[in-house]
Parts: C-alpha cells; structure tokens; sequence
C-alpha cells in the first residue's frame, strides 16, 4: 500500500480546480505503481500499453503526478490529469471534468500543437485496472 501525501494531493486538486474521484484515489493508495509492465488493455481494436503509473508520495520525483503534470500541464486538454505513461511516452489521462469526468483517455504527445484531442479508452479507472492484461506480444 502506498501512502499518498496529503498536503501535495490538496495543492494538485487545487491547481486543477476539481477533486479527484474516489476510485482513482484508491487506486493510488491500494495499488502497487507499474513500473517498466509489460500490460495492457485490448480495447476498441487496438493494444494500449502501459509502462507506468505514475504515484504522489515521498518516492522518485520523475514519476510523481504533480512533477509530471508540472511538465505536460500547459500542453494537455483542460480538466486532464496524467496517470500513466506507455512505452512510446503517449500519457494516460484521468479526465477531471465535464461530462466525460471520471473516464480514462489516451494523449499522444506528438500530435498538432492545436490538436486537443484524446481516445477515450475506458469509461473509469476502475475500468482499466480490471481489464488490464499481460501483453501478448511478449
């Protein structure tokens, strides 16, 4: 289990302006972070795969959702926060706002500057995490 720091999780819901869904927060306090996984999620005809999940506590700062926000923040959609990250550094994105909060999407970091768009790829993280898969391309 995995200690969230409260103090830093007040300040990123405040600079998001949103909190974050329950079962989000749980999965950052009851789930060990992926690191280097060799999962994914079939869905939608395609392969997602996912290298990391990122965390909020006292641990590595290059994989911290407020250090990783604080990089790709000004570039993402408005309401999106990053949580994962797979293998060709293309984040996963819990959205905060709107009708679609709650849901995950994918981003790809190598799209138009003007390019808002996002794959919706699981209605929750709970979604995701439950369909999660070895890869079968290992």
């Amino acid at each position: 289990m995995t200690s969230i720091d409260r103090a830093r999780l007040n300040a990123l819901e405040s600079r998001l302006g949103a909190k974050f869904p329950a079962d989000f927060l749980a999965t950052l306090s009851n789930r060990e972070p992926i690191r280097e996984g060799n999962v994914v999620l079939n869905a939608h005809d395609r392969v997602w795969d996912i290298r990391t999940t990122f965390k909020l506590d006292d641990g590595d700062q290059s994989d911290q959702l407020d250090s990783v926000y604080k990089l790709v923040g000004d570039v993402l959609p408005i309401g999106m926060l990053p949580f994962a990250e797979d293998w060709g550094g293309n984040l996963y994105c819990i959205v905060l706002t709107g009708n679609s909060a709650g849901k995950v999407v994918w981003w790809d970091h190598e799209r138009d500057d003007d390019d808002d768009s996002v794959v919706a790829i699981a209605e929750s993280i709970l979604e995701l995490y439950s369909n999660l898969v070895p890869d079968p391309r290992d």
